[in-house]
C-alpha cells in the first residue's frame, strides 16, 4: 500500500458510492453527514391517569404529538422498525404503578423480533399507592428490518402507565 502526502484536499461532498453522499463539508469547514436513523416515543398524553397496560401489552402505540422518527425508521402499532443495520443505543423509561393493590411488582420487556433481551421490573410493597420508574438503556445490535417494542412484563395485572414527558422509548444508531 502506498502512501498519499498532499499539502490540500478541496472536496465538498465525500461520497459512499456514486447515488450516495455519506459526508458533505460546508463552507465553514463543518462536516454534515445524512439524516441517521432515530425514534422518539411517547407515553400517553393524559399525565393524571396515563393509560392502563394488560400483561405483554405492547406500549408506546398511540401516535402523540411528540413522537418522532427519521432516517427511514417506522413505527406503527407500538412496534419500530430499523431500516439500517448496526449498534443503537436504546433507551426506555416508564413512570409506571399497579392497578391492583394486592400486587407489589410492575415491570417491562425490550424485544427484538419478539424476543426479551431484556427485562426490568420494580418491586416494592407501595408500588400500587405510588408511581416507580422502570428504565432500561443498552447499546443493541440491530439488523435492517429488525423490529423492536416496549411490553408490559413480570405481571399477571395491568399497570397505569404515567404521560407525558414521564415515559418515554428512544433509540438512534450510533454505528
Amino acid at each position: 500500500m502506498g502512501t498519499l502526502i498532499v499539502s490540500t484536499v478541496q472536496t465538498q461532498n465525500i461520497k459512499a458510492d456514486a447515488n450516495t453522499t455519506a459526508m458533505t463539508i460546508n463552507a465553514a469547514g463543518s462536516v454534515l453527514k445524512p439524516e441517521l436513523p432515530f425514534w422518539r416515543l411517547r407515553g400517553p398524553t393524559n399525565a393524571e391517569t396515563g393509560s392502563t397496560a394488560a400483561l405483554g401489552t405492547i406500549l408506546f402505540t398511540a401516535h402523540t404529538s411528540g413522537d418522532s422518527t427519521g432516517g427511514g425508521v417506522t413505527h406503527a402499532s407500538g412496534v419500530v422498525t430499523v431500516p439500517t443495520t448496526g449498534l443503537y443505543q436504546i433507551n426506555v423509561h416508564i413512570n409506571a404503578r399497579s392497578e391492583n393493590a394486592s400486587y407489589t411488582h410492575t415491570g417491562i420487556a425490550v424485544q427484538v423480533n419478539g424476543a426479551d433481551i431484556d427485562v426490568r421490573n420494580y418491586a416494592e410493597a407501595d408500588v400500587y399507592t405510588r408511581w416507580r420508574d422502570v428504565s432500561f438503556s443498552s447499546i443493541v445490535p440491530l439488523n435492517a428490518n429488525d423490529t423492536i417494542k416496549v411490553i408490559n412484563n413480570y405481571t399477571t395485572h395491568s399497570i397505569n402507565i404515567d404521560g407525558n414527558s414521564w415515559t418515554g422509548f428512544t433509540g438512534y444508531l450510533i454505528g
